[in-house]
């Protein structure tokens, strides 16, 4: 069984990587993109959790397609719970942890929120 969900988290890893991938390098196929991200995102909740680093991944790279596509709301919610769940298994000093709070404060800037930006 270990075997079987060590393949299935290569898998959704792999699929993460190719939307981000999609997002950065194809802007016209960002519709697929997010697609492929909710769906290994949903997925990997359901195997790994919620707190799981790859979850944590797919949960950052759709909160920044969201933020890109205008979504902010939407993104606002995904990079909070990402930088949250970095926090609680990586601690504060992870490199992943500085690029949460980069992403999350470049939101909120976006949003006209610079108090929150500055506070990330």
């Amino acid at each position: 069984m270990r075997r079987h969900t060590s393949r299935v988290s290569q898998a959704l890893a792999a699929a993460t990587s190719l939307a981000s991938l999609l997002r950065k390098s194809a802007p016209q196929q960002v519709a697929e993109a997010e697609e492929l991200l909710r769906t290994s995102l949903d997925l990997l909740v359901q195997s790994q959790g919620a707190l799981h680093p790859e979850t944590l991944v797919a949960k950052n790279q759709l909160g920044q397609l969201l933020h890109e596509t205008g979504r902010q709301d939407e993104a606002l919610s995904l990079l909070q719970d990402t930088l949250t769940g970095r926090l609680e298994v990586l601690g504060n000093s992870h490199p992943q942890v500085f690029n949460a709070r980069s992403a999350l404060s470049r939101l909120y800037k976006d949003m006209g929120r610079h108090v929150d930006a500055a506070m990330v």
